[in-house]
């Protein structure tokens, strides 16, 4: 079971574990930048694109299931 495998790790070594094994490249930049700054843009664009796409998804059920 996968939660055996994360018992008794901290929080950071699954966060890094998980980085490691996904293909969601917006959090592994997140994690490998070597630089706070890099690091907190990636982040703000990661939040940016995540909002957008909430948006247009609003935006589209609003307009075809009205």
């Amino acid at each position: 079971m996968a939660a055996r495998r994360w018992m008794g790790k901290s929080a950071s070594q699954i966060y890094s574990e998980f980085c490691e094994e996904t293909s969601f490249t917006a959090l592994t930049k997140i994690h490998k930048a070597d630089f706070r700054l890099k690091r907190v843009i990636w982040a703000v664009t990661c939040v940016f694109m995540t909002v957008m796409l909430a948006v247009q998804i609003t935006w589209l059920f609003q307009k075809y299931f009205r």
